[in-house]
């Protein structure tokens, strides 16, 4: 019998990064399903139940999780659906959430959309802080993946 805790999380992202987020997804969940912790499992738009209210199913999905993968990108912060409705929800549902650099951000000159007052995880490389998006090698892939599990799981056990 399974014994680990369940967590479900919500994942966040722009429409015009599907195709980056749900690589980035596929390798996370690869990794972090071993977990001897937690049983991880993860729900995005391409769950929603067609012919069904999409933002209904949205909002039940961030109310039934335990935290908010949030897939940052430019997109992602210009995105008024995702700022007024998806963060504001996590945000007023008191979940956890995991902001993560998936492209390459301006910590400067972005609006961030209140998310600075938050620790955005991004991959340090030589005291240089890069995004998913921006690291070339699969050594470099893997090792922001296996990073960013540690930091999840510690964010949990808090």
């Amino acid at each position: 019998m399974d014994t680990r805790k369940k967590i479900n999380i919500f994942v966040s992202y722009s429409h015009s990064t599907k195709k980056i987020s749900i690589n980035f997804i596929n390798r996370l969940f690869d990794y972090i399903k071993p977990s001897k912790k937690y049983e991880y499992s993860y729900w995005m738009d391409n769950d929603l139940v067609i012919g069904k209210d999409w933002n209904k199913q949205i909002l039940n999905a961030i109310k039934n999780c335990d935290c908010g993968l949030l897939l940052i990108s430019p997109s992602f912060l210009s995105s008024k659906y995702i700022i007024d409705v998806e963060l504001k929800t996590l945000i007023n549902e008191n979940k956890k959430i995991i902001p993560v650099a998936l492209r390459k951000i301006d910590l400067n000159r972005h609006d961030l959309k209140g998310l600075e007052k938050n620790q955005i995880f991004f991959y340090d490389k030589k005291n240089e802080k890069r995004a998913f998006s921006e690291l070339n090698s699969e050594k470099d892939k893997e090792q922001f993946i296996a990073l960013l599990f540690q930091k999840i799981e510690q964010l949990l056990e808090d």
